[in-house]
């Protein structure tokens, strides 16, 4: 479930309760509608435009969701939506259909028109079945309009349509793919009351009222064009994920669904491996090219002699269990055993990538927002912060030891890793794991939380993660804001991009003061939150 959150978080119940029943494959910049459809039309993106069925069904969805879409018997089946959809300029509907009529018969889909008669007649888009393909018609008034007939469509089963405008042309989408365009630089925009399945118009001197046959499922519209990959998400009912897709490439990721250009064969991955490491043709990876270099900083030191001589001749000191204090780069984290997962419970601190690379730090306010590579920061460490109320959050020596680090989305997914050998960044799937291992979102809120140090609502910490309240680095601005009423935890997962955002977006988890809840949300990422790290 996706939620829409605003800067201010003091907004976040207002945020669940306009988005809840918005799928995270949905865009929902430049949202307008979202109909789910099935026994209601109503709208999940707001208050308004909300609609009404007449003579509907429910029958199973596209998505296999039980009663999940609306059908329609082509006889006095419609929904209506009373204050108009304005939609003019660029702009993008996209729905499913399964039309049970023959090929050739005219099966109105969605129309934006003045009424219900033929009295004046006038409609600013029609969307139908008919002629063997989807026809869009525009501008109708009094018998005349202007019409494209499109890709033919497959009958009596589920096909998801798109439509996209963008400076006059109209791409159709079937299937999540682009397959026709045609100009409609000459539609008139106009606040019309909304009908699906639905249209009606003069043939010669007869008034012909048509209602749509068959089913529909998830009907959206956009006030801007979508591209190519929010139109595949719709289709996939899956969040774009953005990796390497070729099967044959040294670096592909099978969970990705949109190929993002970074593929790679091994042989060019190996000249890529940090200092102190060298590519291990065997495992696929860089290891660490001196073994005796037990803190990763490319020599082999005292400190690194002290460690393997104190393992000497009692070699089970290097067996871990779960809930021992883990030494990493000259700190002793704490870890948990929360189910069959085993994590930090102290928030990562390093300021070096597993390999014993630099990661950049000392980045001073607005510098921040301009990074597009792996950066650290300390809370409080330059103008620009807002104090905790049970911590000195912005004295950084104070904020390192309570919080440690906050990170930047490409730190994480940096090649070089943070976490120790042997541990990561957890996944996406990985946070919803523990979330339903505590009994899920709202029971989690109050087990992971720390006993003290929130402004407000503690928890009991009864799973002993004590999720601490370490605020987040902000974009744009690069200031850092609430201590104390929130801690934020990158996730490995990406989540697409949009205009305002083009290097795109990742999931987080959140705890905070106002919803008892473990959030999940996918913020910029160029903003700083905490991480935690999940053994292998």
């Amino acid at each position: 479930m996706k939620y829409i959150l605003t800067l201010s978080l003091c907004f976040l119940a207002l945020s669940l309760s306009v988005s809840g029943q918005v799928s995270d494959y949905v865009p929902t910049e430049g949202l307008v509608a979202w109909y789910p459809m099935g026994s209601s039309l109503a709208n999940a993106f707001g208050d308004e435009h909300n609609g009404e069925f007449f003579s509907i069904d429910s029958v199973d969805g596209a998505n296999a969701e039980s009663l999940g879409a609306s059908i329609f018997n082509g006889t006095d089946s419609y929904g209506y939506v009373e204050d108009g959809l304005l939609l003019e300029g660029d702009f993008s509907v996209s729905f499913w259909i399964r039309s049970d009529l023959g090929t050739f018969n005219y099966n109105p889909i969605v129309m934006i028109g003045d009424g219900l008669s033929c009295d004046s007649e006038l409609s600013q888009l029609e969307i139908y079945v008919g002629n063997n393909g989807v026809t869009v018609s525009h501008n109708r008034a009094q018998s005349s309009s202007s019409s494209h007939y499109f890709q033919s469509v497959d009958h009596m089963e589920w096909v998801h349509v798109g439509f996209s405008q963008e400076s006059g042309t109209m791409t159709m989408f079937v299937q999540g793919m682009p397959v026709e365009q045609a100009d409609m630089s000459d539609l008139i925009a106009s606040d019309m009351p909304l009908f699906v399945g639905y249209t009606q118009f003069i043939n010669g001197e007869t008034c012909v009222v048509d209602h749509f046959e068959g089913a529909v499922d998830e009907l959206g519209f956009w006030n801007r064009s979508l591209d190519d990959a929010e139109m595949m998400a719709l289709y996939m009912l899956a969040p774009s994920v953005y990796g390497c897709t070729d099967i044959q490439a040294c670096n592909y990721n099978e969970s990705a669904n949109e190929d993002d250009g970074t593929c790679a064969s091994c042989a060019a991955l190996a000249t890529a491996c940090g200092e102190g490491t060298v590519w291990d043709s065997e495992t696929q990876e860089c290891i660490v090219a001196n073994p005796t270099d037990t803190n990763f900083d490319g020599c082999t030191d005292l400190n690194d002699l002290l460690d393997i001589l104190s393992a000497y001749g009692d070699c089970s000191v290097a067996e871990f269990t779960c809930g021992d204090p883990l030494e990493y780069q000259g700190y002793n984290y704490e870890t948990v055993q929360i189910g069959e997962q085993c994590w930090f419970a102290d928030n990562l601190r390093s300021e070096l990538y597993a390999n014993g690379d630099a990661i950049l730090n000392d980045v001073i306010g607005d510098d921040w927002e301009d990074l597009s590579t792996g950066a650290s920061a300390i809370y409080g460490e330059s103008d620009g912060c807002e104090e905790a109320d049970y911590f000195s959050a912005c004295n950084p020596d104070e904020s390192l030891d309570a919080f440690g680090r906050l990170y930047n989305w490409f730190a994480v997914d940096d090649v070089r890793g943070v976490c120790p050998v042997g541990w990561r960044v957890p996944t996406d799937d990985e946070w919803f794991i523990l979330e339903n291992t505590l009994g899920g979102g709202n029971m989690a809120d109050e087990a992971l939380k720390t006993t003290y140090g929130w402004n407000s609502d503690n928890g009991t910490n009864s799973s002993g993660f004590s999720a601490i309240p370490s605020g987040k680095r902000d974009v744009p601005g690069g200031d850092f804001i609430d201590a104390g009423n929130i801690g934020g935890w990158w996730s490995s997962t990406e989540n697409g991009t949009s205009a305002i955002a083009p290097l795109g977006y990742a999931w987080t988890r959140l705890l905070n003061t106002t919803a008892s809840a473990l959030v999940r949300y996918d913020p910029n990422k160029k903003d700083g939150y905490s991480v935690r790290c999940i053994k292998d």
